[in-house]
């Protein structure tokens, strides 16, 4: 559906190469506990965006970077859900690794 947008707030995300592993072996306890909040809000996102079956994407936190796995059907509907994960407040960058089938 054109113009649908994810109902969340806006932020300014830096975002780096889909293709490049993020590597960040330190661990600090608030980003433990805040990566377990973005994962819930990317996955309460994607369920409830109108241009997305998320029912085949997982979620995953790290640092507050978010990697997404699974499949879609169509590149618009993988290029919505990294979009929709961008614009959750919090989040650093999203690595992109669903598949089209």
């Amino acid at each position: 559906m054109a113009g649908t947008e994810c109902a969340y707030i806006s932020v300014e995300v830096l975002m780096s190469d889909p293709d490049e592993e993020y590597v960040n072996d330190e661990v600090s306890p608030l980003f433990l506990f805040r990566d377990l909040i973005l994962k819930e809000e990317v996955g309460e996102a994607l369920a409830f965006h109108e241009d997305i079956d998320a029912s085949q994407v997982e979620v995953n936190a790290r640092n507050g970077v978010i990697t997404l796995y699974g499949s879609v059907q169509s590149l618009r509907e993988k290029e919505s859900a990294a979009d929709c994960a961008s614009d959750i407040e919090g989040v650093i960058t999203v690595i992109n690794r669903i598949e089209i089938f």
